[in-house]
């Protein structure tokens, strides 16, 4: 697990505090890229960094509730940072 030792301002190493005030004590990524390819075959590829596998299946559930929701129109994205490159 990656751990970061805040700093004296109480933010962990220059990060700064989220919306509600608390510092970060732990920061965890996964990454997805999903690529085709010229000849057309896809590629998928997965990293995660700080995440074991019980964390990441939570997550992974979580999320995907989320989104259906969203597509449902019940709910609108809070404080989550989403990204959309293209549909």
């Amino acid at each position: 697990m990656k751990t970061e030792t805040p700093n004296e301002a109480g933010t962990a190493n220059n990060d700064k505090a989220d919306v509600s005030g608390s510092a970060i004590v732990r920061k965890a990524t996964y990454t997805i890229e999903y690529s085709v390819m010229a000849n057309g075959q896809t590629k998928l590829h997965r990293k995660t960094d700080g995440f074991n596998s019980f964390e990441l299946l939570g997550l992974l559930d979580l999320m995907r509730g989320e989104i259906i929701d969203q597509m449902k129109g019940k709910i609108k994205p809070d404080i989550i940072k989403r990204e959309v490159v293209g549909e």
